[in-house]
């Protein structure tokens, strides 16, 4: 979350409650620039610029592709034991009368009691049951909306929007 409008307010906030005495501002070309501008006019930030390490290959569209797809792969190897989850277990809190099924595919951060993420999981709606695919079941006390759909099979992804999924927006 860097760019835009909801990256902003992100950044602006996380500075605001945090108070540092100096900010790092990692960037690529200009990249962080109305974000550090913003943080300079409105809470007198200190900033110092840094970019990438000159030795840090930048990876292309396809090699990243390739590297999520492996990260999801050894996050979520087969087998994964599937849990039987309940409506109100989620973070964003979901609507009364929501379309659970609309969730299947959805990525999940499994949260315990303290508000920690143990790993990740992946929800499947099927005969009226919601259940997680998950290493970390033992211990999940909540589940954190990702904005990601994945396939189990494949491990790809696709980018979705939660204002959509849980709102029809």
């Amino acid at each position: 979350m860097v760019q835009g409008v909801v990256g902003q307010t992100l950044k602006y906030h996380l500075m605001e409650a945090c108070d540092p005495t100096l900010i790092v501002a990692m960037q690529r070309g200009s990249e962080m620039e109305p974000t550090i501008g913003m943080l300079q006019r409105f809470l007198g930030a200190r900033v110092a610029r840094g970019g990438p390490l000159p030795d840090h290959d930048l990876l292309g569209p396809v090699e990243k592709r390739a590297a999520r797809i492996a990260a999801f792969a050894a996050a979520l190897t087969p087998p994964v034991a599937r849990w039987r989850v309940s409506p109100n277990v989620f973070a964003p809190t979901l609507p009364e009368g929501f379309d659970l099924e609309r969730l299947a595919g959805m990525l999940v951060g499994i949260q315990d009691g303290e508000g920690r993420c143990l790993g990740l999981g992946v929800l499947e709606y099927e005969d009226h049951v919601l259940r997680v695919a998950t290493h970390h079941g033992e211990s999940m006390e909540g589940l954190r909306l990702g904005s990601v759909r994945i396939d189990l099979k494949t491990f790809e992804t696709t980018r979705v929007r939660l204002r959509e999924v849980i709102f029809g927006v």
